[in-house]
């Protein structure tokens, strides 16, 4: 039973770090995509885009895999558990958390001489919130 909840608990853990993930790959392509129709010069493309989500959310499920695997073979004292439960987990967060910020200020950058009304406040919030879950 002790195992079937370990890989319960990492493929969960896998699942809010991937949702959080694609949210703000989401924004940050739509920021992206304003950007391409506004005219504005643009550093990224949309292959790019779509490979970094790849890349990362592959990381994720490797991460999530070892955590596992580790828990599994029960080294949760270990320097690995650190990395694989603490660490990694946070700096996803952050790494989301920063693509998520830069995204709502290039989207308000985009559209701020036009009166559109956008869940701007909604976005910084969800930063905010994200922001603190990083750091505590």
């Amino acid at each position: 039973m002790k195992q079937v909840i370990i890989v319960v608990a990492g493929i969960g853990d896998f699942l809010y770090i991937e949702a959080h993930w694609l949210f703000c790959w989401r924004y940050w392509k739509v920021s992206c995509f304003l950007a391409e129709m506004r005219q504005v010069k643009s550093h990224c493309s949309f292959k790019m885009i779509d490979l970094t989500n790849i890349a990362l959310s592959f990381l994720f499920f490797v991460t999530y895999a070892i955590s596992v695997t580790l828990h599994l073979v029960n080294t949760e004292g270990t320097d690995y558990a650190f990395w694989t439960d603490v660490f990694a987990p946070c700096a996803y967060v952050f790494l989301s958390t920063m693509l998520l910020m830069y995204a709502c200020v290039r989207v308000w950058w985009l559209l701020r001489d036009q009166e559109v009304d956008f869940s701007n406040k909604w976005m910084a919030l969800h930063v905010v919130m994200l922001t603190l879950l990083t750091v505590f």
